[in-house]
């Protein structure tokens, strides 16, 4: 009996442990870790063949949020925001970056506090419109519409407007080399980049041709991740992969894009594409396809509705999804190998 009630005993102090480490891991999903935390839980597990992503959280629904601060009201009252139309993301550490078409506003996404706020108000926003920020926390929004791209500091002030009407007149993407200081601006017309410096002064163009084939037909997106240019080619149904001066290296995702629409690098080096056909994202690594995620049969089937942004950072992948009226965050699990 003695014996009996000991291993009972134990038993019931496991099970209490499991259930206590449970809910603290649940709850830090919520509130989003620091950098230590999130260490701590990527060393925690891998990915395998099968898994490459593991859902973390979701912005959606009725938000706690606060107006803008002015000088009026350096302390606005807490109010409530919805999602409509988040058409953008872009993200730096725990703070997220939204543009939302249908409320016309750019709006700031604290990952620790989950207080939502509005970073800037847009009255000409388009509908198609993408985010970036650079490491310095200058947020651009490209705005085909408007046929501009605007650089805003960390406070929503205007610190320049990127704009070139025989060459810009369609844009629809914006990536910063930070190294160089360039602004590389797409245009979905002209099918090329420019690039700017912090000036606002034209450096080049680029729209490299293709080693046998034919050139750049039209641009959907940009990516840039350690000195390589990645363009979204949509009528060829691949990317392309370039040096920050134009010169062509490489090109992949023919035999498994459709449509293929908003592109980011994580620190891996792992490219994202997002395939709004198959309301999936298609993983590249070197060139090389390694996984599908969202399409029926495959890892988080049926998780998006219609992907229309895509943002890479610290091992967390961000997800805009226009029709879901939500921003879902995946933790990027770490190779096995």
């Amino acid at each position: 009996m003695k014996k009996y009630m000991s291993v009972t005993t134990s038993a019931v102090v496991l099970l209490l442990s499991m259930l206590l480490v449970t809910a603290c891991a649940t709850t830090a999903g919520l509130i989003g870790f620091g950098k230590e935390s999130e260490e701590q839980i990527a060393a925690a597990s891998c990915s395998s063949e099968d898994e490459m992503l593991e859902r973390w959280s979701t912005i959606s629904g009725i938000l706690k949020g606060r107006a803008r601060r002015t000088p009026a009201q350096p302390n606005p009252p807490l109010e409530r925001v919805r999602l409509i139309a988040p058409s953008a993301v872009a993200a730096q550490s725990t703070d997220i970056f939204i543009a939302d078409t249908a409320h016309k506003k750019i709006f700031r996404y604290d990952r620790a506090t989950q207080v939502i706020s509005t970073f800037v108000e847009v009255p000409d926003m388009g509908n198609v419109v993408q985010l970036y920020v650079d490491r310095g926390l200058s947020v651009y929004l490209v705005d085909q519409y408007s046929a501009k791209t605007t650089q805003y500091d960390i406070d929503g002030r205007v610190l320049q407007v990127f704009e070139n009407t025989a060459e810009l007149p369609q844009p629809v993407a914006v990536v910063v080399d930070d190294v160089q200081a360039e602004i590389f601006v797409a245009d979905q017309l002209r099918a090329h980049a420019l690039v700017f410096n912090r000036a606002g002064g034209v450096n080049r163009v680029v729209n490299a041709p293709k080693s046998g084939k034919t050139q750049i037909q039209s641009i959907a997106a940009m990516a840039f991740a350690d000195n390589q240019l990645y363009i979204v080619d949509s009528v060829n149904h691949e990317v392309h992969a370039m040096s920050p001066t134009g010169t062509y290296r490489f090109s992949f995702g023919t035999d498994e894009l459709v449509s293929p629409g908003v592109i980011t690098v994580d620190g891996s080096n792992r490219v994202f594409v997002a395939d709004t056909i198959t309301s999936s994202i298609k993983v590249y690594r070197g060139g090389l396809f390694e996984a599908e995620i969202g399409a029926k049969g495959s890892e988080l089937a049926a998780e998006f509705q219609l992907i229309s942004g895509i943002w890479a950072d610290n091992d967390l992948l961000y997800v805009a999804d226009a029709a879901g009226a939500s921003v879902k965050i995946f933790r990027i699990l770490p190779s096995c190998s």
